[in-house]
């Protein structure tokens, strides 16, 4: 029997009991129905502290898997930042030691580099002119717009002495 069950065959023993005490004012028998239903009623009663209590005990067991869980998460998380700052120190260390453009492979890893370009701001943010800065809170050069201005020709000589296109080698790991 389920929990919401015994409320329902409680309120039906006693709508019985109530019927039977009724027709037993009127009659003067029923001592022996009204037994077998208080027995009955004693057993559901029963039944329903049992399945309130097993409940009870899921829900603390839930509450102490779900602690664990917090914990568990809190935990992975520190492994998370430990692992990703151990795979960017990894990567800067074989960049640094590992000749620029050097192809190799195995079965188990290819390393290749791409080149990309980045654009490398020589003198402060706020000397800029104000194009080729993006406003922010804090003032840092747009070196994007940097960027596609001196790939075109800087018409104007404004970055002159102040950016340059860097060429840079960047590690490839599949």
């Amino acid at each position: 029997m389920k929990l919401y069950e015994t409320t329902i065959e409680l309120e039906k023993l006693w709508n019985e009991a109530s019927n039977i005490l009724e027709c037993t004012f009127i009659e003067g028998t029923g001592e022996a129905m009204l037994s077998d239903i208080e027995s009955k009623m004693k057993l559901v009663e029963s039944e329903q502290k049992s399945l309130a209590l097993h409940i009870a005990t899921m829900i603390k067991n839930q509450r102490a898997e779900s602690r664990a869980l917090e914990d568990e998460r809190d935990n992975l998380e520190g492994r998370l930042d430990k692992s990703l700052k151990k795979e960017e120190w990894l990567e800067r260390y074989l960049e640094t030691f590992t000749p620029a453009g050097t192809k190799l492979s195995d079965s188990r890893v290819t390393i290749g580099w791409r080149k990309s370009k980045q654009v490398e701001v020589l003198i402060d943010p706020e000397d800029l002119p104000a194009k080729f800065q993006k406003i922010t809170i804090t003032t840092k050069p747009d070196k994007q717009f940097i960027k596609e201005t001196l790939e075109v020709g800087d018409p104007d000589n404004e970055l002159h002495g102040k950016a340059k296109i860097v060429e840079k080698d960047n590690i490839q790991i599949k």
